[in-house]
């Protein structure tokens, strides 16, 4: 049989840009992604609106999009995904709450509810060079996560609270759990996505503001 890949061309593509994303479509085909699910993760506050609530749909929205998930009902728009958040937070007491929610290929959602703990002021940070690759799940959240579990687990061994991860060419990336921000006086810089890492919501919020922007840290 024959598959064919493409993409939405418009005045200004880059053909070289287009040809990189038609390859890296046709890998579906030649190396076969494992099982995962979709995640994302943010805090609910019974009293007022997550700030990046917006961010955490479209993110895990256009994840289920890119890799042709069933879309379920609570991803239809925003409105119905607040409904739905706050449909199951009905109930609980007033406070602050972690939530991690699931979408499956078939469109199955879990939504779980747990205790909020923000980072501590000052944290314990270890530096390990990134010998992994995920290929395309780097720049989505999924629950394919064995190499960052992998180093979450010795992290916590090590007294360490996070890990940050760099290059070949000793360039920062990002953490098991977090994105990097410098500051150097002179606002926030943070790596480019280009370096194969997560797009965070703090992160696209900060760009968005102008009150971070990307740059290679070495």
């Amino acid at each position: 049989g024959e598959a064919g890949v493409g993409g939405g061309i418009v005045w200004d593509s880059i053909p070289e840009e287009e040809f990189r994303e038609g390859l890296l479509k046709a890998r579906f085909f030649l190396s076969p992604l494992p099982y995962f699910k979709l995640i994302e993760t943010f805090y609910f506050d019974t009293q007022k609106e997550n700030p990046l609530l917006l961010f955490h749909y479209k993110r895990i929205k256009n994840s289920a999009l890119y890799f042709g998930f069933k879309i379920p009902y609570c991803l239809k728009s925003y409105e119905e995904f607040k409904r739905f958040v706050k449909n199951k937070a009905f109930g609980l007491k007033s406070g602050i709450y972690k939530i991690r929610l699931l979408i499956s290929p078939d469109g199955g959602v879990e939504i779980i509810f747990s205790e909020y703990q923000p980072w501590r002021e000052n944290l314990r940070v270890g530096l390990v060079k990134r010998d992994f690759d995920l290929g395309v799940l780097f720049h989505h959240k999924t629950s394919f996560r064995k190499p960052y579990e992998y180093w979450q687990n010795k992290a916590k061994k090590l007294g360490f609270d996070e890990i940050i991860f760099y290059n070949e060419n000793g360039v920062l990336l990002e953490g098991c759990i977090s994105n990097v921000f410098v500051d150097l006086g002179k606002g926030l810089i943070t790596p480019p996505l280009e370096l194969k890492i997560l797009n965070g919501v703090l992160r696209e919020f900060l760009i968005s503001k102008k009150k971070a922007k990307e740059k290679v840290i070495n």
